[in-house]
């Protein structure tokens, strides 16, 4: 089954080794890192099979550090 994309945000206080320990959390549950972001945002663009996605969203709740998880997509203004 094909990847889907997901914006996964860190809460703006974790240190560097706290965002290694979420991006290597993030790993074990099958996703991949696309990018990762430590200036206006913290956070990680991450693609992830619908399969393993429930993996990824467990890690709210044990990860302190993540603070959303929610589908990449385009956002327009009217």
């Amino acid at each position: 089954m094909s990847s889907q994309k997901f914006l996964v945000l860190v809460d703006k206080s974790a240190t560097q080794a706290q965002m290694d320990q979420t991006a290597s959390d993030i790993e074990s549950k099958g996703g991949k890192i696309v990018d990762t972001w430590t200036s206006a945002l913290k956070g990680f663009s991450v693609e992830i099979s619908p399969e393993d996605l429930k993996g990824l969203q467990s890690l709210q709740g044990s990860n302190n550090f993540i603070s959303t998880i929610e589908p990449d997509g385009e956002v327009r203004i009217n």
